[in-house]
């Protein structure tokens, strides 16, 4: 049997399906989505301040632990420090926490290596349609990152979109290790040298993005052995997807504004050696989250 949680470095349980909220816009939404992923089985829940719905969210927590759904201590709550707040760790996971309804977090990540220059509002700078950057500074940052531990407004810190380079400088800054990094990984772009890397360091390995894929898989073959393997096991090619992830020992967030979809997105089978080894072995090669400014080296 595949386990529902992954023990990470620092000893803590974190469920290895999740349910993010990127792109869920609107009280009543929000509050319905939500609702409908604890009813489904989600007990991990993913923000970010950077989705602007933080707000939201809190609000609609409040409404599921008054209907007494779930406690507080029941779930496991992401969320993470934007591009532009890294010279104000404090003043954003305050804000996070206050818009949530929140006294803590169980995990904190740096959204990307990658420090933008904010303007008055802390959005993004841009001079002549090009993103201004600050220096990214690990050894600067990753202190305030782990202050945030010591004074009990997380429980855990972590990375996310981070390469190889970047990982190792990590762990090579931090004296509290980061538990997790969260990358875009689907069959369609497996990062096994990222993943490798992590496993090295025992940092678990976060999947995002991974449905972004659907809507191109049957064109021109794309993504023929998915098909092939949910035509036999008579499911979706999503099903088979996220199987493949949580059966490789990854955490995978999925996210849908469709109620009726959420609990497809919870419910996995169990994939043969075989499958397993054809869906490893996908050559077609895709990368989606790519931001315009960002450069290709932001994943070293």
């Amino acid at each position: 049997m595949i386990p529902d949680n992954l023990k990470m470095n620092n000893g803590l349980s974190i469920p290895k399906k999740a349910f993010g909220t990127w792109n869920l816009n609107g009280q009543d939404t929000v509050t319905e989505i939500l609702e409908g992923a604890i009813r489904a089985g989600f007990r991990h829940l993913d923000f970010a301040l950077t989705y602007e719905n933080e707000k939201e969210v809190g609000v609609a927590l409040q409404e599921i632990f008054k209907k007494g759904l779930v406690k507080r201590e029941d779930l496991f709550l992401t969320s993470k420090l934007w591009n532009t707040w890294h010279d104000h760790v404090d003043e954003a996971i305050e804000k996070t926490l206050s818009d949530l309804q929140l006294d803590y977090l169980d995990l904190y990540l740096i959204h990307w290596s990658l420090h933008i220059k904010p303007d008055a509002e802390m959005q993004s700078t841009w001079v002549d349609n090009k993103l201004i950057l600050n220096e990214f500074n690990l050894e600067k940052l990753w202190p305030k990152m782990e202050s945030l531990v010591e004074r009990g407004l997380v429980r855990s810190i972590g990375i996310s979109n981070f390469g190889v380079k970047n990982i190792k400088k990590t762990w090579e800054v931090a004296k509290i290790k980061p538990v997790c990094n969260q990358i875009e990984l689907h069959p369609f772009l497996q990062q096994k040298e990222v993943v490798k890397q992590c496993q090295e360091y025992n940092i678990a390995v976060s999947c995002h993005s991974s449905l972004r894929s659907l809507p191109d898989i049957k064109k021109d073959g794309f993504g023929k052995e998915l098909i092939q393997i949910s035509e036999k096991r008579n499911c979706s090619p999503s099903t088979i997807i996220i199987s493949f992830l949580i059966q490789k020992g990854y955490i995978v967030i999925t996210k849908t504004s469709t109620k009726e979809r959420i609990a497809s997105n919870y419910n996995t089978i169990t994939l043969s050696e075989e499958e397993m080894l054809i869906i490893e072995n996908i050559q077609d090669i895709k990368r989606y989250a790519i931001i315009t400014g960002y450069g290709s080296d932001v994943f070293d």
